[in-house]
């Protein structure tokens, strides 16, 4: 309390006794008949006696000052030589203000108590001082808000008013302050409750494989969690990254479904080249990785198109590594269609894309990015190599590999070590089954081996099985060329175990390409041992084979499938 609040206290306490009050009878002469003698504000009196009070205002002033016939003099007596001052000074501002509290309904009371708040705030600025108190004066005369808010709200800013009419600001403040933590813990309770039904809603939507829903609620949680719209983006797009990479990983298409609309939705909120440049990457991304286990093409042209849209933002002079990044994309989809086409132009155009993007994706400049579109470029040289006679483009393809592991090493990226160790797998493979001999082959099934170890089924399903079916091949292939059946039955225990996750409903592609290498094996069999049921069973997984060829129109592996029903039916 001010030492002013103190000695007006005391000088009341004085007073009411010399007149032989009680505090009940002080209370009623202050505020008015209570209806219960005074026992209402019996305590304001007792507080503002020992002190226990906030400073007095102006109309707690004046209500004693005409309960007890103070006087003005005995009322200065109270202050302080400064305090004096302040409340001459507060009584200038007063006189300057009171016209233009005249035309509001501002009580005079309130009108006191900001002339002292600003006198205090501006000593020494008389001008300042009244600029400030004519905009609180504006603030105080305005209308109470109204609208649509509840009850409560609206019996609070009421109150408020009121208290502030009386010149008890500091009381107004404090109920302010009480309803807006109880409002704002409202608010925290009702937002939690929304977030709760939005996860729930996400939930919802995958159980009834309600991509739109699932995506538009997962694009209203990036917005509430990301109340600042700058870094929307930005979150949107890491979101992308989540649903893209469980769908890849884990083989859930509906995952990848929807961040494909995701990466629409992200194009909607572009603002700039850059950003435009990544939506479609990622939306090529997502397409791109559907289409892969599909068996149309459908989504790999979408995929193409998505990117060669993400070139016309991202120039090589512009973003030069931005666009190398989309040129490696682009023949990752160009690859995958020409590996289902007959004849090698997507092919050559794949490799153009892949060289394009080395020139900006440099060892020394981006060492793991050169390593990746190394890989990407063996991929394709090994899809031309299995077309073309000779083993050029195969050599070729196992020098891209090797070159990819000097920076793809086991300890430091092991996940991408076992991709590389995959593909160089496959292109020794390919040698071994050009060239006399097994060493290739061999070194082939070491490479598979070693890519297992990292390629889990329980991490990636998906990855797993492909391996297995690359590992089947390769001792397929060995088995052609040794006595007895052990790498034979080896083949088929890998085949096996690519197709408890390369399912015809999940990915019809790779299970097409797995039965028909099983039936490859069968067919083995029947020339190692001349069982008629394997060979039967061989072309039953042929035909079964040939059928999902047929519905991708996929005529390189339609001729193939059809040579090799036409040799073992000839066996029959």
């Amino acid at each position: 309390m001010s030492n002013f609040g103190k000695r007006f206290g005391a000088l009341i306490a004085r007073k009411r006794e010399d007149r032989g009050w009680s505090f009940s009878e002080l209370a009623v002469a202050a505020y008015g008949d209570d209806g219960q003698g005074g026992e209402t504000r019996k305590s304001d009196v007792q507080k503002l006696e020992i002190g226990g009070s906030a400073k007095p205002t102006a109309r707690t002033i004046k209500r004693y000052r005409d309960a007890l016939g103070l006087t003005q003099e005995e009322i200065d007596a109270c202050r302080t030589p400064e305090e004096l001052q302040l409340a001459q000074y507060a009584e200038a501002l007063f006189d300057v203000i009171k016209g233009a509290v005249a035309q509001t309904d501002v009580s005079d009371d309130l009108a006191h108590e900001l002339s002292e708040r600003y006198a205090a705030g501006n000593p020494e600025d008389f001008e300042g001082a009244v600029r400030g108190l004519m905009r609180a004066l504006e603030i105080a005369a305005k209308r109470p808000t109204t609208g649509n808010l509840d009850t409560d709200v609206n019996d609070i800013i009421a109150e408020v008013k009121r208290l502030n009419e009386e010149g008890q600001l500091e009381d107004a403040a404090r109920a302010l302050d009480e309803a807006l933590e109880a409002e704002l813990a409202e608010e925290e309770r009702r937002a939690a409750g929304i977030d709760a039904l939005i996860r729930e809603g996400i939930d919802q939507a995958i159980l009834m494989r309600d991509i739109e829903k699932a995506a538009a609620l997962v694009a209203r949680q990036v917005e509430r969690e990301t109340p600042d719209p700058t870094k929307r983006f930005e979150v949107l797009s890491s979101t992308i990254e989540i649903w893209l990479n469980r769908g890849r990983d884990k083989g859930l298409a509906f995952d990848l479904e929807v961040s494909i609309r995701l990466a629409r939705t992200l194009l909607e909120v572009s603002k700039s080249e850059d950003e435009r440049g990544a939506s479609f990457v990622w939306h090529g991304i997502g397409q791109q990785t559907l289409g892969e286990r599909e068996s149309g093409n459908t989504r790999l042209e979408e995929a193409v198109a998505a990117y060669r849209a993400a070139l016309e933002e991202y120039t090589r002079e512009r973003v030069p590594l931005d666009w190398a990044m989309t040129q490696n994309n682009l023949g990752g989809a160009l690859r995958i269609l020409g590996f289902r086409e007959s004849g090698t132009a997507r092919l050559e155009e794949a490799l153009a894309a892949y060289r394009a993007a080395l020139e900006e994706y440099t060892r020394e400049r981006v060492p793991l990015d050169w390593a990746m579109t190394q890989n990407n470029l063996g991929l394709a040289l090994f899809n031309l190599g299995e077309r073309e006679s000779g083993t050029a483009r195969l050599e070729e393809a196992v020098k891209a590999y090797r070159a990819a592991l000097e920076e793809y090493r086991l300890e430091l990226s092991p996940r991408n070590w076992a991709v590389v160790q995959n593909n160089l797998g496959n292109a020794l493979r390919a040698l071994g089954e050009r060239e006399s001999g097994t060493a290739w082959l061999e070194e082939a099934v070491a490479a598979f081996r070693a890519a297992l170890e990292e390629r889990t089924r329980e991490r990636v399903p998906l990855d797993w099985a492909m391996t297995q079916n690359n590992l089947g091949n390769a001792l397929q292939t060995l088995g052609g060329r040794e006595s007895g059946t052990t790498r034979l039955e080896e083949a088929v225990a890998a085949y096996r175990a690519a197709l408890e996750e390369y399912t015809r409903d999940r990915v019809p592609f790779q299970w097409a390409m797995t039965i028909e290498n099983l039936g490859l094996v069968y067919e083995a069999f029947f020339d190692e041992t001349g069982e008629r049921a394997r060979l039967e069973e061989a072309v039953a997984l042929v035909r079964a084979a040939r059928e999902v060829w047929d519905e991708a129109g996929a005529s390189y592996y339609i001729e193939k499938s059809d040579w090799i029903l036409a040799d073992m039916e000839a066996k029959l």
